[in-house]
């Protein structure tokens, strides 16, 4: 008999882990078909701080760098976090781009680039916006045009860089 008092072990699962709703899939155990949740995960991939990559890393979902990566990062759609404790030596290439440790190289962001306090950035920036907190440390050049993205056609569109 449970005491009321202690926690179930379906009460332990981590709720957070699991984006819903569920999707169900229906499999044979024992010459019976049962049916069960697949859980979809929603949190994003992540490097470890103990993990070194020198070379290329390409995604389609989001990620958290926490270790070392030396050489590129492109994850086209998806969000790119660069960790407090991490130490990146790359471009950059992402839909968004959050910087909270070191990076020295180049960001293009189709969508928007934040650097936070205390955070080491040196290297270009590209993109449609960009967040800089007090005590962010940044050496660099920003360009905040069209970031990834075309520029628009039209007899609206401005021919050259000045403003008249």
């Amino acid at each position: 008999m449970l005491n009321q008092f202690e926690p179930r072990l379906r009460d332990r699962r981590p709720a957070d882990r699991y984006r819903f709703p569920p999707t169900f899939r229906k499999r044979q155990f024992c010459g019976q078909e049962k049916e069960y949740i697949m859980p979809v995960e929603s949190t994003p991939a992540r490097i470890g701080k103990s993990v070194i990559i020198c070379g290329e890393v390409k995604g389609s979902e989001d990620l958290i760098v926490d270790g070392r990566v030396e050489g590129t990062v492109n994850l086209s759609e998806s969000r790119l976090t660069i960790g407090p404790t991490a130490n990146v030596a790359a471009d950059l290439s992402a839909k968004d781009v959050l910087i909270l440790g070191h990076v020295q190289g180049n960001v293009v962001a189709s969508g928007r680039v934040e650097l936070r306090s205390g955070c080491s950035m040196e290297g270009d920036i590209r993109a449609m916006r960009l967040a800089v907190e007090d005590n962010a440390v940044f050496r660099g050049k920003v360009d905040l045009t069209a970031g990834a993205t075309k520029q628009p056609d039209g007899p609206s569109a401005p021919q050259s860089g000045s403003i008249f």
